[in-house]
């Protein structure tokens, strides 16, 4: 009985100084509990804080939380909208004329990690990890009014972002992957070559280095090749100009360029341009074929004729042809053994006539061949008498 008449005393006092001293703990009507501004376990960091928990850890044996919160269901109960952790910070009555003088930062969850840079490249660390088991999205994020949390499964994500993503660093990734399913799309329509083209043609592509200075869309980091060094690309506001549906203005005012989008106009570019050289090989081939044709049509083949007359007793004459592109050329005479016994010379292409003279061979039968250019154009036999 004393004990239960002490218990029920410091309980009494413990209220009082929570209520009058502090002004922490209110215990409602209706069986509520309301939390002030300044309870904390272990010592109070700062002011401004609904609920602030400090714990100094001494032993590394166990892991610790600063906030831990489990929603275990039971087996057959309905289950409606659990969270284990619910941050949101409102600002809806917020009424001014220059919101910037009043308000910095509206954050529902902030997650961060202070460690020594050494310790970083040791251990892993994270400001806020979400982690899905089986099925579901580990980091789920939306620009929605109210809670965009979808009551049917999205499939399995690591992270899953329903809205525009920025990113002021390199992303780093083992694969890209576009949604282009053909069900996903309407009014398709081919591209005209010709205006493609020339839209490509009159692009600017560029070198450059970025201005990390500006923090608000770089984290300066001087070993990331991703931000540091030259840079080739195209300024969006020429692409702008040609290509204003794959050019985005951000509420900054600063433009970005689609890439991907340029990739199936490069590729009709390459076709056509493919096609063009196609057809100019063709055309290239004909040309050259129809010009050796025409060649060989107007020049005249190379042509020994018979002698006349034969036989023949005094002079005989023998008639040649040969092509204006002839080098050199000459007629040789042989008698029946083969044997060569007469050369003349021939310096005038095209139409000519040889003149031999029966007062320098004996009479018989012999042989004279017409050759040009290391080639025997044709071999003919004559026959003198006397």
């Amino acid at each position: 009985m004393k004990n239960r008449i002490l218990c029920g005393v410091m309980s009494l006092c413990l209220c009082f100084i929570i209520q009058n001293t502090f002004a922490q703990l209110t215990i409602e009507n209706n069986g509520n509990v309301t939390l002030g501004k300044q309870l904390a376990i272990g010592t109070i960091q700062e002011d401004n804080i609904s609920l602030n928990l400090y714990k100094y850890v001494y032993t590394s044996v166990k892991p610790f939380y600063g906030v831990r919160s489990i929603l275990k269901t039971a087996n057959s109960m309905p289950i409606g909208d659990s969270f284990a952790i619910h941050g949101h910070t409102d600002a809806s009555d917020f009424n001014s004329s220059n919101v910037s003088n009043y308000v910095n930062k509206l954050i529902g969850v902030l997650g961060e990690v202070s460690v020594k840079s050494s310790m970083a490249q040791e251990i892993f660390c994270a400001g806020v990890a979400g982690v899905v088991n089986n099925s579901g999205i580990a980091v789920y994020g939306a620009i929605k009014q109210g809670y965009a949390i979808p009551t049917f499964s999205l499939g399995t994500y690591a992270g899953y972002f329903s809205g525009p993503v920025k990113v002021t660093g390199a992303i780093t990734a083992s694969s890209f992957v576009t949604l282009s399913d053909e069900h996903l799309k309407r009014d398709i329509e081919g591209l005209q070559p010709e205006k493609t083209r020339q839209v490509i043609q009159s692009l600017r592509p560029v070198s450059y280095y970025y201005n990390t200075e500006d923090s608000v869309h770089f984290v300066h980091d001087p070993n990331s090749k991703g931000q540091e060094g030259v840079h080739y690309g195209l300024i969006a506001q020429d692409v702008q100009k040609v290509f204003p549906d794959i050019v985005y203005d951000n509420a900054g005012g600063y433009l970005s360029v689609n890439y991907v989008e340029l990739i199936p106009l490069l590729i009709q570019t390459v076709q056509e341009l493919s096609a063009e050289i196609a057809e100019l090989k063709e055309n290239n081939v004909e040309r050259i074929n129809a010009r050796q044709k025409v060649q060989t049509q107007a020049e005249p083949k190379a042509v020994l004729y018979q002698n006349n007359p034969n036989p023949f007793t005094t002079d005989t004459e023998i008639k040649y042809r040969l092509p204006a592109t002839t080098q050199t050329a000459a007629l040789y005479v042989y008698n029946m053994n083969g044997q060569q016994i007469e050369t003349y010379p021939i310096s005038s292409f095209q139409e000519g006539t040889i003149i031999i003279s029966a007062g320098t061979l004996d009479a018989g039968m012999y042989l004279y061949s017409l050759i040009a250019d290391g080639q025997v154009i044709d071999t003919k036999r004559m026959i003198l008498t006397k």
